[in-house]
């Protein structure tokens, strides 16, 4: 009898589970990591629309070519950003995300999640 058949559903659920948290991972760090050279080879990329939660630790960029960002920030801050100047990965669980407002001032992100879709 296969292994998985032999197997309360339970168990393999939390297997599932498990491997679908591995993926994400690897799926993030290969996002950031096609952002960050994207970034880098534009000179950084504009901001269409910036959202921020209520409280500031959640923010929404919509940036140029269809790719949003969801990033969750380990300290709030609130900050419209006009172009993201850099993107990286600070250690295993947490990113840094680098921007510049319309007025000129740098912003730096400290991130403890961060969502990459192109569309």
């Amino acid at each position: 009898m296969p292994r998985l058949l032999s197997q309360p559903v339970d168990e393999i659920t939390s297997e599932m589970d498990a491997l679908t948290r591995d993926h994400d991972a690897l799926i993030t760090t290969t996002r950031v990591e096609w952002l960050a050279a994207r970034v880098a080879a534009q000179d950084g990329l504009a901001v269409q629309k910036s959202r921020t939660s209520i409280g500031g630790d959640r923010v929404s960029l919509r940036l140029d070519a269809g790719v949003s960002l969801g990033l969750h920030l380990l300290s709030p801050k609130r900050a419209r950003l006009a172009t993201v100047t850099s993107v990286r990965s600070r250690c295993s669980e947490s990113w840094i995300v680098r921007g510049r407002t319309s007025g000129g001032e740098h912003v730096t992100y400290v991130c403890s999640r961060i969502r990459i879709n192109r569309g």
